[in-house]
């Protein structure tokens, strides 16, 4: 039988394949684009095009021929795209302003100031002579980043006046606008925060630790759900993300949102309305709360009622190796791959990593799964001192 609803999927690498298989066996056909012609879901899907989505008019026309009755993307950089054709066509979807907000960290900034909600001091200095006389506003450590980038590219702390044009050049080259912002180091816990919005209401999925790179640069290291945060370091999360996605029309989307615990509460540092990357959405979630983000995924963007969820009390953790720890990969491999939570060794790249300044130079990754807590805290101690 003919399917005559279409579903439009901008991005279509291999994590989007549930995605893709779940929206078909709802009835719809699915349209995909990526500008890789190898892309897995390009072979997957009803409609493949290979083509770059984020060229506004290409989309527009392939959307205005195809009438696709729902559209979604998980990358970030797409999301603008997104929007103007959920405008344009009114389907179910985040807005121009959320969408823009979640790749502009500057503009954030400022959303996030003008509502009153805690932020980092900032600034965007055009030059080097300009990063030298905000930093001395600012103070010192300061970190500074692609305004417009994401995955730790570009990212550095400055220590010292002497460190700030290597990070200021270093982040500008990582800036697709070649533009970046310069702000206040904000010392705390780190954590993220999975959600999704529908009738203007958010509902919470899971709260995220994380570990970090001690390099200067952040890479994540470790994501670990549940999270150790006491309920009343929860419900004041809670509080500024309310808050947060009302300032920015946080709407019919998944949402994926970074927090610091500071001494002061909660400082939100970015939110994209997307899902969690790392595997964090899309396995971790699952395998910790029982929570299906795929489905939650394809019902916001075909306007379905998102029913409630009831999270399972389990636990899950993404270890990653890099090059502070590859050297350490053959000793405790095999120990890691016994262990009664593992589930998964994710490879990312054949090769030994030479250096971490970035998500994309970590080599691979140890995937959990306990029945609590305390089970899994056991089963990560062997990476304790990597």
């Amino acid at each position: 039988m003919k399917k005559t609803k279409r579903f439009l999927l901008l991005g279509a690498s291999e994590e989007m394949l549930p995605l893709i298989r779940l929206a078909q066996a709802e009835g719809y056909a699915v349209i995909a684009t990526d500008r890789n012609p190898e892309a897995p879901g390009l072979k997957t899907a009803d409609h493949p095009f290979c083509m770059d989505a984020s060229e506004l008019p290409a989309t527009w026309k392939l959307a205005r021929e195809w009438k696709p009755c729902a559209i979604t993307t998980r990358t970030e950089l797409l999301l603008p795209v997104v929007a103007s054709v959920c405008h344009e066509l009114q389907l179910p979807g985040p807005d121009k302003t959320c969408a823009e907000l979640s790749v502009d960290k500057y503009r954030f900034r400022e959303t996030m100031q003008r509502a009153g909600i805690r932020t980092p001091r900032f600034a965007s200095p055009e030059n080097e002579a300009a990063l030298l006389e905000t930093l001395a506003s600012i103070g010192l450590p300061a970190i500074i980043k692609p305004v417009d980038f994401s995955g730790s590219t570009g990212v550095s702390l400055i220590r010292t006046s002497e460190d700030a044009v290597p990070a200021f050049l270093r982040a500008r080259n990582a800036s697709p606008a070649g533009w970046v912002i310069l702000e206040e180091f904000v010392n705390g816990k780190e954590i993220s925060v999975e959600t999704w919005s529908q009738h203007g209401k958010i509902h919470f999925v899971a709260f995220t630790d994380k570990q970090v790179s001690g390099n200067g640069h952040f890479v994540e290291l470790r994501h670990t759900i549940p999270s150790a945060l006491s309920l009343t370091e929860q419900r004041l999360v809670m509080g500024e993300v309310e808050k947060m996605a009302a300032a920015m029309n946080l709407n019919d989307t998944i949402a994926h949102t970074e927090v610091i615990l500071s001494e002061n509460g909660p400082v939100i540092v970015e939110t994209g309305a997307r899902p969690g990357g790392d595997h964090i959405a899309f396995r971790l979630v699952p395998l910790a709360t029982g929570i299906d983000m795929y489905r939650i995924m394809f019902q916001l963007a075909a306007g379905i009622e998102v029913p409630s969820h009831t999270p399972t009390a389990k636990a899950a953790a993404i270890q990653y190796s890099t090059s502070e720890n590859y050297q350490y990969i053959d000793k405790i491999h095999q120990s890691v791959i016994s262990d009664d939570n593992f589930v998964e060794y994710i490879e990312h790249f054949s090769h030994k990593p030479e250096k971490l300044t970035c998500s994309a130079d970590r080599s691979g990754a140890w995937l959990f799964a306990a029945p609590g807590a305390a089970s899994l805290a056991k089963s990560l101690r062997i990476f304790e001192g990597l």
